[in-house]
Formats: C-alpha cells, structure tokens, sequence
C-alpha cells in the first residue's frame, strides 16, 4: 500500500488601490494543457513543523514577499494525497518570485466576482443567460429549486450580491457544467480557453487548484468585516483614497465614500500622521496610519461595507 503524502496549496494574496492579486505559476502537468496552478511544497508530518512554518520556509527560499498572515483554508484529498490549502497574506508584491510565477488579478480567474462598476459582462451576457437555461432544464421540483439557488447566489444587483459566496457560486457554475473544469474532470481531455472565453468563464486552474482559490478568498471576505485583517495587506502609511480602493478590490463591491470613512473613524483603527504625502500612483492627500488598537488581535475589528448604490 503507497504511503498517503501530505502538502500545502499555498493562497498568497496581495492587494493595493489597483486590485486584489494571488500568485499563480505558470505552466501544468502532462496532458492538463496550459494551466496556471498555485504554489504547492511538500509536507513532513515527522519534521514537527506547524502548516504555516513549513510555508514561510518555503516562502523564504522562493520569494522575498513577507507574509503577514496564514490562515488554514481547508483540506481535500488529490490524487491520493492530502492537500492543505492555506491563505498567506503579503503587505508587498513588488518582490522577488519563483521563475513562472506572476501575480495575478482575481478577477481573471472570477470575472462574475467583481461587481465594482455595476454587474460584471461575465456575469450578464454569458453566465446569467447559461444559468438561466439550466434551471429550466430540470423537473419541476429542480427547476424550483435551482432557480432558489441562483436568486440567493447570483443576485442581479450589487445591494444584493453576497460577495462571501464565493465558492457556493463556483460550486454552483460547476455543477451547471459552466465551468471548463466540469468538462475536463467528466472526460479526462486537456482543456485549454481561449482569450475570450476567458473573459466570461475565468482562467482555468490546474486539479482543484481554482476550487481552493475560491475557498480562500470566501474566507478573506468574511474576514475582512469581521477581523482585523487590513493592516496585514496594508501597511502604513496610506490616504483614505487608497485604503477604500484596497478593501473595494477586495470584497469586489463599490463602498459610500463618506458612510465607509465616517463608520471607519469609529472604529478607532486609524488615525492620522500630521503629514501630506502620496501612495503609489494615487493622488496625494492626507496620510493615516494604523493605531495600536488595529494592531490588538484581541480586540479584532472588521472593514465597514456601506454599499454604493450603482
């Protein structure tokens, strides 16, 4: 009997005011064609060494990016191997990679997920209309059923959208055989998308490496309101401008700009440096920091979400 190995599927995710960004690497196995995957190392039990130690070692021969946060994901069974997939959080992309390695924006692998200028083209002119077709497809009682499913799931508004349900969604669109992945798993074949198909299904992930991915960032948003996350992504010092964008790339919605700044000055997370400044390429303006209070795991304190009506 082959001994069952263990590895981790490493989520490393990195955001600022022009998105929010995972790295992929390039390339896949034989015969799955030229599928991204994501960072994978392997895991020795005997060694001693928690989940996350094993993945800033890995972290640390690979990549210059600091990792800020872990968190355990979830755990599944590939090919005969245990696969724990963890969420690292990085303060700064602009680091040394893996060769093959690219950051990249989220919503090239969930177009449906981004719904910051209105609902997403992916969503409306490919998905909606596809999924639409499959409730109807079923008996009576599934086409109930189903259509349940995609109001609570694929809202067609952005007061309504959830963005935690992610993987729900993905759980879904598979299940409706959307998902080029469906289509590889059911016939074994090599799936490749082309660039404009892309544009409305995403791009396909090697194994259950996109599943994963959807997991991860479900997670990240349920934190991002209930956690103090944001200064592991981050760091100090920042305009209000750019922390907005930050959380908006994100969560994927479009935040009320004086509501988000007025709740968020509650909250006692921020405060100001006394000095004048620009972030990136945004425009200059007052800088904030993070307070102590933020810094208090303790004491967590998510993101307020006051949604822009679009």
């Amino acid at each position: 009997m082959s001994k069952t190995g263990v590895e981790i599927c490493a989520v490393l995710a990195a955001a600022d005011s022009s998105g929010f960004y995972v790295l992929t690497l390039a390339g896949g196995h034989r015969g799955q064609g030229h599928m991204t995957s994501l960072p994978c190392t392997p895991f020795d039990p005997a060694r001693g060494q928690s989940f996350g130690g094993r993945l800033r070692d890995w972290a640390s021969i690979h990549t210059t990016a600091q990792i800020t946060r872990i968190s355990q994901v979830g755990a599944s069974v590939e090919a005969g191997n245990i696969r724990v997939c963890l969420l690292a959080l990085v303060s700064d992309r602009n680091a040394f990679m893996p060769r093959g390695a690219r950051w990249t924006r989220i919503d090239e692998i969930f177009p449906w997920e981004d719904w910051q200028a209105g609902e997403p083209d992916s969503l409306k002119q490919g998905l909606r209309p596809a999924l639409g077709e499959w409730a109807r497809a079923g008996t009576k009682q599934e086409t109930i059923l189903r259509s349940a499913k995609l109001q609570t799931l694929f809202a067609n508004n952005s007061k309504a959208w959830v963005p935690t349900l992610t993987c729900e969604r993905f759980d879904l669109l598979y299940q409706a055989q959307l998902m080029p992945e469906a289509l590889r798993d059911r016939t074994g074949a090599a799936i490749s998308v082309r660039q404009h198909h892309a544009a409305v299904y995403g791009q396909i992930m090697q194994g259950g490496d996109r599943r994963a991915l959807a997991q991860a960032l479900a997670l990240l948003r349920v934190q991002m309101e209930r956690e103090t996350v944001m200064p592991s992504l981050l760091p100090s010092p920042f305009t209000l401008g750019v922390l907005q964008n930050t959380v908006e790339s994100v969560v994927g919605i479009s935040l009320h700009t004086q509501n988000f700044r007025r709740d968020l000055l509650h909250t006692g997370l921020i405060g100001k440096t006394g000095e004048r400044g620009r972030v990136g390429k945004s425009r200059p303006g007052i800088l904030w920091a993070w307070t102590d209070k933020a810094k208090m795991l303790a004491i967590p304190t998510g993101m307020p979400m006051p949604r822009k009506a679009l």
